[in-house]
């Protein structure tokens, strides 16, 4: 069957980019489900602006990561 409107429909569910990257190796963390292990920060610059950085494991341990940091 060839229904261009019922595939649009469909395909509009389908991801296109993943919810997290590593913010290091750029691996995929969580695309629906969570696909590799990982940990979530998020920084406070300055007070006023929040970046969020998610780092799978292998970087997390490889390049030491500080868990926090107090200012």
């Amino acid at each position: 069957m060839n229904n261009n409107d019922l595939r649009r429909y469909i395909f509009t569910f389908l991801r296109k980019e993943p919810k997290e990257l590593c913010f290091i190796c750029k691996d995929i963390c969580v695309w629906d489900n969570t696909v590799k292990k990982h940990v979530s920060m998020n920084k406070d610059i300055y007070g006023f602006l929040h970046t969020n950085q998610t780092y799978c494991l292998e970087c997390w341990y490889k390049y030491k990561i500080p868990q926090c940091a107090i200012i």
